[in-house]
């Protein structure tokens, strides 16, 4: 019976050493089972609290849908999306509940067989007690009934943007269930331990102890294996447990940590507020770090501060009261957080319009600038396709290659022509790129651009002002140089023919002169405006400077094909111009060339079409002429006369002939007209309408004048000592000799060095060289008059007259062209101009001097409308000095009927 006893005393020592043992085991093992369930639940809480903020904020910047506010919008999608929250374990859940007047409105999952509606609980009901702390804006963790009246662990938390209480809960029969099988699984093995006996318990007692330790392991080895750092004290605030996770963040290792207080991993500042938490527990107050997930300060071993997140609870096992904590590392969370913040700044203050679309090119954000620079808000353009930006202006390729380029992956630059609100078209440099996942997966496309109308307004001026002319508005010389290149190239890549016209307008300098050059602009633009109606909108018309024109007729079949466009611009001349009251006339005389009959290249074009423009005008102006390769011949002639006229002054190779000028009523010769003459050793004989406009174009004709001149007195003189009776010699003053200042310096000279007295030399100027500058020239002709000298007006008639202005010249003569005087017989209208220009000279007390004679018929004509002097091939040719001298003595005792037959051809 002892032995029984004693047997039945050692099973139940046994089996209370084994109940203690399981007991202690389980205890300590669901504690910290509990407290991380707490530190799960309070981490999945803030998560979806963030969650739930994200989604308020998102939607406040997004169009609402009808009669619905910010704050509806946002619930309602929170509901929608909580729906499809699958939920954890078997019970758990989240629970989400806003506050209705006097009830607390549940939002309820479709897991738990609810129909998804709102559900209300009065707040005094004594159900949903983590929600009622939630709603009252606390955030932590409890075990408390829930609304169904459920036993659960809760963590709560609070979006007071919404008035929305977040519960994350599991009911306790689940977190508790597990250890309850676990006790039933002990109880039973105890009480079989105590059936079977000593043996039998000691056979079983080993295995079950094996059990507690694999447990034991498996809870360190959890415990050790997490990231986050798991660490016990006591109230005093030592270090009971010390896992890996704390090991990697604070740098102490569990056998430096284990015994030290905790104070140890606080900076100084943060460890008076610690002790106080300490000795709150120890009077029973309430913690204010309990039950909640707070972000704290800690300190490595390196003596580097960090921010943490940490979870605490605390546990009883009998009086003795302990704290457990879960520690988060969070400063990578915190470089992300601040790198964000400062990328978010960067972009809202970005000079550079920034926009974010979804991959179907629905806009999801736009920064400031972009509102600046469109016009449009944030919220007239979330959702909306950037397609109505559009202007119209930029071609659909851009967009085409755009689309195609950031679809595969690729960034896009390129500038594109859009409008704004206003309706204002705006340039914009825009770089487009895809932003992708790490497994390439492309998510949203990123735009930002920036405004360049500024620039290309600044850029289109420059082109203008390098490729325009400002008065006409016409392409100036560099363009047209360059259109005519791309006309070359066309012409010859197909085989067309490419025209060039060279207009220049004739007599325009007498309109700048007499009108001003006001005037003059305004004429130059109307004329630009009938040249333009004239061609096609593929050809060009372009101010050369001046009063020069071009036209490129670019692809043409034929050169004839070019006829009909000159013909047409002649003819647009013939109506009048009218500018300013005026009525002003003026003709083009125009050069044509054509590409490759001509030339290929524009240097070559120009140069031709110049040299047909000369031809034009030089036969008889208002008219056009084509390039020939006779014309080509003549400029080849023209540099080689150019060359040997250069030395033709030095070598002694001009001459001077005289041709007689009769006086009418008294039948004598009463002067000589000094006509220049030139014999080259190498080109022979040279015509004056040939090397006289040369030396003018040249400026040669300065040196010549002057030499003219001396020689034209000094032959006088040489006559007057030979016993000729007294005549006057004439000399023409070409139109730059007159622009001369030195021209009174060379006519004084020559008088003075050949002692001939001023009346005896007479000046011919055209009358055109006197209208080229009135003002000036009158101040010219009086300084001339008062030196003594005679003035003639040569060639009247075929000049820009103006009767106004002769009158006011000072001149002695008019000497009517030869023009008029060879068909004044046969000719009535001649006939009529003729005998006008005699009335107006004898009204005006002028001496009338017709050029030209050639017949007897002319001479009676002239006797008789009264003309009182003539010269011309009738009388004599020009002649050389001695031929001259025996003219004039054979003249003086000829009959004056006739002329005396000693007169030869020069």
């Amino acid at each position: 019976m002892d032995d029984r006893k004693r047997l039945f005393a050692l099973a139940a020592i046994m089996f209370a050493v084994a109940m203690l043992v399981a007991g202690i085991a389980i205890g300590v093992l669901y504690q910290t089972s509990l407290a991380r369930q707490r530190a799960h639940l309070t981490e999945m809480v803030q998560s979806q609290a963030r969650l739930v903020k994200s989604v308020a904020r998102f939607d406040r910047r997004n169009d609402l849908p009808d009669g619905l506010t910010a704050k509806e919008a946002a619930l309602t999608q929170i509901r929608d999306a909580h729906r499809q929250f699958t939920g954890f374990g078997k019970t758990g859940d989240f629970v989400m509940a806003r506050r209705d007047d006097d009830h607390v409105v549940f939002i309820h999952r479709p897991r738990l067989g609810e129909n998804g509606e709102l559900q209300p609980l009065h707040r005094d009901s004594d159900l949903a007690e983590p929600m009622r702390r939630a709603l009252a804006g606390r955030s932590g963790t409890m075990e408390g009934i829930d609304h169904h009246g459920e036993t659960v662990l809760a963590a709560y938390e609070s979006v007071a943007e919404l008035n929305l209480g977040i519960v994350a809960k599991i009911d306790m029969a689940e977190v508790r269930e597990p250890f309850i099988w676990a006790a039933m699984l002990v109880f039973a093995m105890a009480l079989a331990f105590v059936g079977t006996g000593s043996m039998v318990l000691f056979s079983v007692g080993g295995p079950i102890i094996g059990k507690l330790a694999a447990g034991e392991a498996r809870f360190r080895n959890i415990t050790q294996s997490t990231g986050d750092g798991i660490v016990s004290i006591d109230t005093g605030g030592i270090v009971l447990s010390w896992n890996r996770g704390a090991e990697r963040i604070f740098g102490y290792t569990e056998k430096e940590m284990l015994g030290q207080p905790l104070t140890r991993i606080m900076p100084a500042r943060c460890q008076k507020t610690h002790t106080e938490a300490l000795h709150q527990h120890e009077t029973n107050e309430p913690g204010h770090m309990l039950d909640r997930t707070v972000e704290v300060v800690g300190v490595r071993k390196d003596g580097t501060e960090f921010s943490a997140e940490v979870s605490t609870s605390q546990w009883t096992d009998g009086e003795q009261m302990f704290f457990a904590g879960v520690v988060r590392d969070m400063s990578e969370r915190k470089r992300a957080e601040d790198a964000l913040r400062k990328l978010s700044r960067a972009v809202e203050q970005s000079p550079a319009s920034v926009i974010i679309t979804d991959t179907a090119a629905s806009i999801e954000y736009v920064n400031p600038k972009f509102e600046e620079t469109t016009g449009y808000s944030a919220e007239e353009v979330i959702g909306r396709n950037p397609r109505f930006l559009k202007s119209g202006e930029t071609p659909i390729k851009t967009y085409m290659d755009l689309w195609r380029t950031i679809t595969a992956g690729s960034e896009w630059r390129g500038e594109l022509r859009n409008r704004k609100k206003s309706g204002e078209v705006y340039w914009e440099s825009a770089s487009i790129s895809p932003i992708k996942l790490a497994d390439g997966t492309i998510t949203h496309f990123l735009a930002v651009k920036e405004d360049l109308t500024d620039r290309k307004t600044y850029e289109q001026a420059l082109h203008y002002q390098a490729n325009y002319d400002p008065l006409t508005e016409l392409p100036n010389r560099a363009l047209a140089l360059d259109r005519l290149s791309g006309a070359i190239a066309r012409a010859q890549r197909h085989g067309h023919k490419t025209a060039l016209l060279f207009i220049d307008l004739d007599d325009f300098k007498a309109v700048n002169d007499s009108l001003g050059h006001e005037t003059g602009d305004i004429l130059l633009q109307y004329v630009a405006q009938r040249i333009v109606a004239c061609v096609r909108n593929e050809d060009t018309v372009a101010r050369m400077g001046g009063d020069e024109f071009t036209v490129i007729l670019p692809d043409l079949r034929a050169a004839i094909d070019v006829e009909p466009v000159a013909v047409k611009i002649v003819a647009a001349f013939a109506a009048p111009f009218i500018v300013d009251s005026h009525e002003l006339f003026v003709t083009p005389s125009i050069g044509i060339t054509v590409c490759p009959n001509d030339g290929d290249s524009p240097e070559v074009l120009m140069k031709n079409a110049d040299a047909a423009m000369y031809r034009a005008k030089h036969t008889g102006h208002n008219n056009f002429r084509f390039f020939t390769q006779e014309m080509n011949d003549r400029m080849v002639r023209r540099r080689r006369v150019e060359s040997h006229l250069r030395h033709a002054l030095g070598r002694n190779e001009f001459t001077l002939h005289y041709q007689p000028v009769v006086d009418l009523p008294s039948g004598a010769v009463v002067g000589a007209e000094a006509l220049l003459r030139w014999r080259s050793p190498d080109l022979g004989f040279m015509p004056p309408d040939e090397f006289i406009p040369l030396a003018e174009a040249t400026g040669l004709i300065d040196g010549i004048g002057d030499w003219v001149l001396d020689a034209a007195c000094r032959q006088l003189r040489a006559w007057l000592d030979a016993g000729l009776p007294d005549l006057r010699v004439s000399v023409n003053v070409s139109g730059r000799q007159f622009r001369r200042t030195l021209l009174f310096d060379s006519v004084y000279h020559a008088l003075e060095a050949n002692r001939i007295a001023p009346g005896q030399l007479e000046l011919e100027i055209t009358e055109s060289i006197l209208l080229e500058d009135v003002t000036d020239n009158l101040a010219k002709v009086h300084e001339l008059k008062k030196l003594g000298v005679r003035i003639s007006i040569d060639d009247f008639g075929t000049g820009y007259s103006s009767l106004r202005y002769l009158k006011q010249f000072p001149v002695d003569a008019l000497k009517i062209d030869k023009s008029f005087v060879r068909d004044v017989t046969t000719d009535p209208g001649d006939a009529t101009i003729v005998i006008a220009m005699v009335n107006l000279a004898r009204n005006l007390d002028l001496e009338v001097v017709a050029e030209g004679v050639e017949t007897l018929e002319q001479q009676e004509f002239l006797q008789e409308c009264e003309c009182t002097t003539v010269q011309g091939f009738y009388i004599a040719r020009p002649l050389p000095p001695k031929d001259f001298a025996d003219f004039v003595r054979a003249w003086s005792v000829a009959d004056n009927s006739m002329p005396p037959k000693i007169a030869s051809p020069a």
